[in-house]
């Protein structure tokens, strides 16, 4: 499910008009908004999170706002595909920084409303502390001593 709408990213467009007879097409935004939206929610599927996401309004305003700056940048980027290059200080790579630092935000930030971060993949060393045996068996000894002569 999109967060967003074709008049979000209008919205952040004004001067682009998106219907059948456009480049892009409104179809092919909303295509974009479809994956941009995809991509948000692998990210907070993989923290635990169970997307779509509804709740709290602030937060899911954020994500609206994400999602339509990541589709009206890849709009505004197709719309003028020779303007790309890494140089570019663009509309349209402006959007896409935009975008991508608001994606590393949802990688990291601490989630509100109590959505907490379930399951997912642990590290054992952070999950349970180094304890060594207070005896020493011999298995635990190496076979090739680190000072041995040979």
């Amino acid at each position: 499910m999109a967060y967003c709408t074709l008049d979000d990213v209008r919205g952040l467009n004004p001067r682009r008009t998106y219907d059948a007879t456009t480049q892009p097409t409104a179809t092919q935004v909303e295509a974009h908004i479809t994956s941009i939206a995809a991509e948000m929610d692998s990210v907070l599927a993989s923290r635990g999170v169970t997307t779509p996401i509804a709740e709290p309004t602030e937060f899911v305003a954020w994500l609206k706002l994400v999602n339509a700056q990541g589709a009206a940048a890849i709009a505004e980027l197709g719309s003028f595909p020779e303007q790309m290059g890494p140089g570019d200080t663009g509309y349209g790579y402006t959007l896409w920084r935009s975008y991508q630092s608001n994606l590393k935000l949802l990688q990291a930030m601490p989630l509100p409303g109590g959505q907490a971060e379930a399951g997912g993949p642990r590290s054992h060393m952070t999950e349970h502390p180094v304890e060594l045996p207070a005896e020493d068996y011999p298995w635990r000894k190496p076979r090739l001593p680190r000072d041995k002569e040979y």
